[in-house]
């Protein structure tokens, strides 16, 4: 692989980018930042160009936000060459294509019923290796969510920590931890058919990881 020089990240730059003033609380001092010339989500600030090595690396082009994700920050983007759409945040990036398929426990999994969603929270939740076998995930309504006075549906999530847990005040303590639904259902367990779906796929996979 040829090395990533200077020329090469602006180019890259000049393609994928452009400069704008940084807006938001807190931000007033911070330099300008690349964005998107697509949907002018955030790339990275100005002065910090190597952080665009990894999408180089990987010849990803055509930086987009992500729809899945409250944020304007680009976290999927398109490798012409490998026809494959990217998803990534700062923990992970991976690439999919017609003919992906996203399983349970995948990191792009989006449950598609109540049922499935239930199982994917117990299973995010517990850590096998110190499973106490009194866990357990419950459909509940009208827990409080952030706001005493906002009551929502979802599953409350409860488990005992057993006597391997490195922690000892840990041990033989209930943990809880309540999931609200989403607003809309996934598509479980699928497969690609499509660059759109697989572009859909990389969304999944952005939000699973951010």
């Amino acid at each position: 692989m040829k090395r990533i020089t200077k020329k090469r990240i602006n180019t890259w730059l000049a393609n994928n980018a452009k400069v704008v003033k940084t807006t938001g609380p807190g931000l007033e001092d911070a330099p300008d930042s690349y964005v998107s010339l697509i949907d002018d989500s955030y790339i990275t600030f100005v002065g910090m160009e190597d952080n665009v090595k990894p999408y180089i690396k990987r010849g990803i082009n055509q930086l987009q936000g992500n729809t899945r994700l409250s944020g304007k920050t680009a976290s999927i983007g398109f490798n012409e060459e490998e026809n494959k759409w990217y998803g990534w945040s700062h923990r992970a990036i991976f690439g999919f294509t017609i003919g992906s398929e996203t399983k349970k426990g995948n990191c792009g999994y989006q449950p598609d019923t109540k049922e499935n969603f239930m199982e994917d929270c117990l299973n995010f939740w517990v850590d096998k290796e110190y499973s106490s076998g009194n866990e357990k995930a419950i459909f509940t309504k009208g827990i409080g969510y952030f706001d005493d006075e906002l009551l929502v549906d979802g599953v409350l999530v409860s488990y005992t920590y057993n006597d391997k847990v490195p922690n000892e005040k840990l041990r033989g303590t209930v943990y809880t931890y309540f999931s609200q639904f989403p607003d809309e259902w996934g598509n479980g367990e699928w497969t690609a058919t499509t660059m759109e779906e697989a572009k859909e796929m990389a969304m999944d996979f952005a939000s699973g990881v951010s």
